[in-house]
């Protein structure tokens, strides 16, 4: 009698999982998902961030190049945009008197992102 009982046993481990195995699994993956999914789509996001923040740094850096090479920096605030190839990125600059007498005044472009301000000083 215990030749058929292991005959038996090796053809119903043959057939597959049973329903319990996959509800378990179900369960476990009902768990395990989601923390996982938040996570790269949190690092996506923050990838973004970084990615929008470095742009705003070289932009900023260009433009305050792009002023003092014009010579277009006087006592003034000036302000505009980055054109229809960068929505969203503006910029703003400031000349003001510096009291330092090595340093006749201090020159600064200020750079808001298209998320929040983002500012790079030079």
């Amino acid at each position: 009698m215990t030749a058929p009982v292991a005959i038996r046993r090796r053809r119903r481990s043959g057939r597959g999982f049973t329903l319990v195995e996959v509800l378990a699994t179900l369960a476990l993956a009902a768990i395990v998902l989601p923390p996982v999914v938040h996570g790269i789509l949190l690092c996506l996001s923050m990838a973004g961030h970084a990615r929008d923040q470095a742009r705003a740094a070289s932009l900023a850096q260009s433009k305050l190049d792009e002023l003092v090479v014009s010579r277009e920096v006087y006592e003034s605030e000036m302000e505009g945009d980055f054109g229809e190839d960068l929505p969203g990125f503006t910029w703003t600059a400031q000349v003001n008197d510096w009291d330092d007498s090595g340093l006749v005044e201090e020159r600064g472009v200020r750079e808001r992102g298209p998320r929040e301000g983002l500012a790079a000083r030079r």
